[in-house]
């Protein structure tokens, strides 16, 4: 009998360690996920190949040690209750009377809590039981009828891991003293910058949107990322019509180069199946003798090698007669703390923010070299953040500023009717790029986004952030329909 009691209590102590470790895993959530949903940790759950998180080293000491502390904490009161009494009137007396059963009960509910708030998963299931109508009544369908192009310019899209306008100083939009990117800075202001005020700005991050595979999605197709992205023939978003299906249609040839491993996220399949895009990742640079096998810094390869590396490809394929979309995924500035290569000077006392200055200057060479070539007078340059950055804390911003998504155009082909105090979102990057290089669409309007080149008003502008906001991550019928078939 003694036995059996032993072991009940040993389980229930168990128990109530198992539930400190929920609670800072949740907290290890909070702080290097900041801005992640529910939605995306499922994603990348389900979806991802090879699973690498940034922060794992963190994670394998962080968790632990806190949930060490937690237990001890928690387990201070059955250490008094199992080891001391005193003795009163002749009568042993316990100084806490606790039922370890209903105490290690109470304490893995209320782990369960807090974890599923952190990675708000009532909010999950709330959208789950709501479907809505914001596809039936807004969602354009591509088809050949309504994209034509007048003439075909080549594209470079950068898409720049963490990249908000918060980087810049506060009398261009921003929220620092000094400039951390103030070679970026200065080419938004030369360029074209859709922007959510009067001065440089961008596009509000929106759930199913928020992680980079999913921004890079709503960038060229113009929908979000829902948990299930594959239907039961594994293909990834069947019925979407993505920026490189079109492209591909209309004889160019689509390239997509990263520093990482393309199967994180699924983004080799995403952008093979849409578009037919060479991929050229970090296996692919191993392959091709570009590195050493035994070669890994940061994510695969640093940004540095990566701008190397495009540069070579881009003299290549310029001399080709078709024209070319040559899309370009950094990672240097990820969370958590990002990379600084070792050619870059530290300019502040934040590891991160080093991390972006000196993006920054690779960024800004690379973009003048592409200035400087023969095929720059036909070619559009696209750069945009994949979402805000996740890394928690980071900016201290207040009340009334928002942190918005950069967006730049450099080159394109048209003039806005108006990018100033625009509202809008990734979805709207879609066709304003494709117009941005020829491509005429019929009444600007595209998936889910607004060609901002147009006067237009985008849906967040038409029915209201707020609302887009609200239906945008509720359970669609319509996109599981016809958008994942």
């Amino acid at each position: 009998m003694n036995n059996k009691k032993t072991i009940l209590n040993i389980m229930y102590v168990c128990i109530i360690i198992i539930s400190c470790l929920l609670i800072s895993f949740s907290y290890h959530l909070k702080i290097y996920y900041s801005s992640s949903y529910f939605e995306q940790l499922l994603y990348n759950l389900l979806n991802t190949t090879t699973l690498k998180l940034t922060s794992l080293e963190k994670a394998y000491v962080e968790i632990p040690s806190l949930a060490i502390i937690i237990s001890c904490l928690l387990l201070i009161p059955l250490f008094f209750r199992f080891n001391f009494k005193i003795n009163i009137l002749k009568k042993d007396i316990k100084i806490f009377p606790i039922n370890i059963k209903k105490y290690s009960i109470i304490v893995l509910i209320i782990s369960v809590m807090i974890t599923c708030y952190q990675i708000r998963f009532h909010t999950y299931l709330w959208n789950q039981i709501n479907d809505t109508r914001l596809y039936d009544r807004y969602y354009v369908k591509y088809n050949k009828k309504n994209v034509n192009f007048t003439t075909k310019r080549n594209l470079i899209h950068i898409y720049v891991e963490s990249l908000e306008n918060s980087n810049f100083s506060t009398s261009n939009g921003g929220l620092q003293k000094k400039s951390y990117m103030p070679n970026l800075e200065k080419l938004a202001l030369d360029n074209i910058n859709f922007s959510n005020n009067n001065k440089l700005g961008g596009f509000k991050s929106i759930n199913g949107t928020n992680w980079t595979i999913a921004g890079m999605v709503a960038q060229t197709s113009g929908v979000p990322i829902y948990i299930k992205t594959k239907n039961k023939n594994n293909i990834f978003l069947e019925g979407a019509t993505s920026l490189g299906d079109i492209l591909y249609d209309n004889g160019y040839s689509n390239y997509l180069m990263i520093g990482s491993d393309a199967k994180f996220g699924e983004r080799d399949d995403y952008f093979k199946r849409h578009g037919n895009y060479k991929i050229m990742d970090y296996n692919y640079a191993i392959d091709n003798g570009m590195i050493l096998k035994n070669y890994y810094k940061w994510w695969g390869f640093e940004d540095s090698l990566l701008f190397s590396f495009a540069r070579n490809e881009l003299v290549k394929i310029s001399n080709d007669d078709k024209p070319f979309n040559f899309t370009i995924l950094t990672a240097d500035t990820h969370f958590y703390d990002g990379y600084v290569d070792s050619s870059c000077k530290s300019v502040f006392d934040s590891h991160y923010a080093n991390s972006f200055n000196c993006e920054d200057s690779m960024l800004y060479s690379f973009i003048s070299w592409v200035k400087e070539q023969d095929f720059y007078k036909n070619t559009t340059i696209v750069v945009t953040g994949d979402h805000l950055t996740m890394q928690d804390g980071f900016y201290k911003s207040s009340n009334n500023y928002t942190r918005t998504v950069f967006n730049m155009f450099i080159n394109p082909i048209n003039k806005p009717a108006n990018d100033k105090n625009r509202e809008f979102t990734s979805f709207d990057i879609f066709p304003t790029t494709l117009s941005s290089i020829g491509a005429t669409i019929k009444d600007d309007r595209l998936s889910l986004g607004t060609n901002l080149f147009s006067d237009k008003k985008t849906l967040c502008e038409e029915i209201g952030y707020k609302k887009f906001s609200q239906e945008i991550s509720k359970r669609s019928n319509y996109y599981n329909k016809y958008i994942l078939k």
